[in-house]
């Protein structure tokens, strides 16, 4: 539906609306898609599990989609199926889909936006490993100095 006020302002924006609850809209300034993500809607909220390694284990790719694209434009992005081992909850698989005349029984596609929040994810235990090797290295570092100080002609 396209109504409403958007932040309090006069601007109406396209809002996606479910059962009665706003889940996301575009912003009418920019155009940017923007998902509802209010506390006071969530519930069992619980911090994520490491995520470096399953990082790790994707494969991004660079393709060029079969159909409606005569330019041989390409693209970059993950292959379903092989992101579906390890990250389920980010695949969609619908039945019976038809790209030109062929039907795929298993459809599968990808929450692309979910990938932001497991970057994000990544780069904070990155974080945590690089602090912890500066540390390590400013007392090796410290304690080289130290042997140094105690070699003949140091002093």
């Amino acid at each position: 539906q396209v109504v409403g006020l958007y932040n309090g302002g006069p601007q109406s924006s396209l809002k996606m609306v479910y059962n009665g609850q706003l889940v996301s809209f575009f912003r009418p300034t920019d155009g940017e898609f923007i998902t509802s993500s209010d506390r006071r809607l969530k519930s069992n909220i619980h911090p994520l599990n490491s995520m470096l390694k399953k990082v790790m284990q994707l494969r991004p790719v660079e393709y060029e989609l079969k159909y409606n694209n005569s330019g041989h434009q390409k693209t970059i992005g993950f292959i379903a199926q092989e992101v579906k081992p390890v990250f389920p909850g980010m695949v969609a698989v619908a039945p019976n889909k038809v790209a030109k005349d062929i039907t795929i029984a298993d459809f599968h596609a990808l929450n692309y936006a979910d990938f932001k929040i497991m970057a994000v994810k990544a780069v904070q235990e990155e974080q945590v490993l690089i602090e912890d090797l500066q540390r390590r290295q400013n007392e090796i570092m410290h304690r080289l100095e130290a042997i140094e100080k105690k070699l003949p002609g140091k002093n």
